[in-house]
């Protein structure tokens, strides 16, 4: 319940336009690995494979509203684990792309694809081999309290609005979020968000140790 008060309170004030984002540079290897890290014991629990394929180079600083991308990522991966059934798969994708590459990608609609401007994009991916949804869903899963299927595993109950905030939290960013699915099979959400901070020099830049893949 105070979860959902929350969130309510979060959306109001993004509908308003009343929350500011509290952008800090930090660097994102180390955030997303902690990601990964609060995710092993569901996937351990669950019998799921849950992977992290990460192709940022090591350091890699962005400036975003941390805990926000974080309420971002833990809806996307919280939804890919309600409806992935024991001994499936989920896998999330972090990459940068060029804008070059963002006009060329057969992943990146055309309506994304007209409003781009920066010359780098943070690309993330989260594809699970769950119940998917149809297409007409397709263009309702982000409306508030909409919710296409219950909990598969019967130990989280949704409240509908997490894909509305992080929609909302994604576009306050200047990002962009979409899904794709076929039913029955995937689901595969999107997220491009502007990177336009200074990297460190090539000298400075290190291979980047979770480029393997990891589970």
């Amino acid at each position: 319940m105070l979860l959902l008060v929350n969130n309510l309170m979060d959306i109001q004030k993004y509908e308003a336009g009343q929350y500011t984002l509290q952008k800090r540079q930090f660097e994102f290897n180390s955030f997303i690995k902690e990601i990964q890290r609060s995710f092993e014991s569901v996937a351990s629990s669950r019998q799921i494979t849950f992977s992290l394929n990460n192709f940022l180079p090591y350091p890699w600083y962005v400036c975003y509203d941390e805990k926000e991308i974080e309420k971002v990522l833990f809806n996307l991966l919280s939804n890919a684990f309600k409806f992935t059934a024991p001994q499936g798969s989920i896998v999330l994708n972090i990459q940068v792309l060029s804008l070059e590459n963002c006009r060329n990608s057969a992943d990146i609609p055309d309506s994304v694809r007209a409003g781009l401007k920066e010359q780098t994009y943070l690309f993330m991916q989260v594809f699970d081999t769950g119940i998917g949804f149809t297409k007409e869903e397709e263009n309702k899963i982000f409306d508030p309290f909409y919710q296409s299927h219950e909990d598969m595993h019967q130990e989280i109950s949704g409240t509908g609005i997490g894909l509305n905030l992080t929609q909302s939290i994604i576009t306050q960013h200047q990002g962009y979020i979409w899904a794709k699915s076929i039913q029955g099979k995937e689901s595969r959400f999107f997220i491009l968000l502007p990177n336009s901070e200074t990297q460190p020099t090539e000298n400075q830049t290190q291979e980047n140790p979770a480029n393997d893949k990891t589970e």
